[in-house]
């Protein structure tokens, strides 16, 4: 998240929820914890939803964790389950919205499965001929008339939304952002600060946002107006 993300939430207090992408050996995965959450409560959390007991889980912020060959559990301690860590809230540990925390583990478990990896499991199987392939092609052309001048985006916020498009997804779903930025009143040109996911579902082709009582839509409001 860059800074104007981080400032909005401390303004809009406890209300928001945390979201986590916990990337391990099986994949990546979501978690979604409260703002004041701890390092022992984010261990539970973790027990409850992804069945990997406490006892078993080694969690770090270094991505070498998932390609260490020796004992991992006493190489990587900036996460260690103990006294010294399990009472720190999450922000205290450097773990900010929309991060990444390295999981690994030794029990066996299925990854959850995304909406896309489904959508592709229905079509196994299926045949296509050359020219219904060619018609299948999405092909972007320059439009006649440009809705604005140009846009222009913060690298940091653009890097976390396409890393995740990229690494997790493989580009192989739909995700949807809100952008937030300014317009220049001079020529048009906009600038893009900040981009924030609502909860949302998608597959090869098209997204659906999570119904969540108009929450997204508050918080969208609320990062707008800061």
């Amino acid at each position: 998240p860059t800074q104007d993300d981080r400032s909005a939430r401390r303004r809009l207090g406890d209300t928001m929820p945390v979201m986590l992408r916990l990337r391990t050996r099986d994949g990546t995965e979501r978690v979604s914890v409260e703002d004041g959450c701890t390092l022992k409560d984010l261990r539970f959390v973790i027990q409850q939803t992804f069945g990997v007991p406490t006892q078993d889980q080694t969690l770090s912020l270094q991505q070498e964790l998932l390609l260490s060959k020796g004992d991992y559990v006493a190489e990587f301690v900036d996460l260690h389950a103990g006294r010294k860590n399990d009472g720190k809230k999450l922000k205290a540990l450097g773990i900010e919205h929309g991060g990444f925390v390295y999981l690994r583990y030794s029990v066996s478990r299925e990854p959850t499965p995304t909406h896309a990896a489904q959508h592709r499991q229905e079509l196994r199987g299926g045949k296509q001929t050359v020219n219904g392939m060619i018609a299948a092609q999405t092909r972007i052309e320059r439009q006649e008339h440009a809705k604005c001048a140009s846009v222009s985006f913060d690298q940091h916020c653009a890097n976390n939304f396409q890393s995740y498009v990229n690494n997790t997804l493989g580009f192989n779903q739909m995700r949807f952002g809100w952008m937030f930025g300014v317009v220049a009143e001079a020529d048009g040109a906009i600038q893009v600060h900040a981009i924030y996911e609502p909860e949302q579902e998608g597959t090869c082709d098209r997204f659906d946002l999570r119904r969540s009582g108009g929450g997204e839509g508050l918080r969208g409001k609320r990062l707008a107006q800061n």
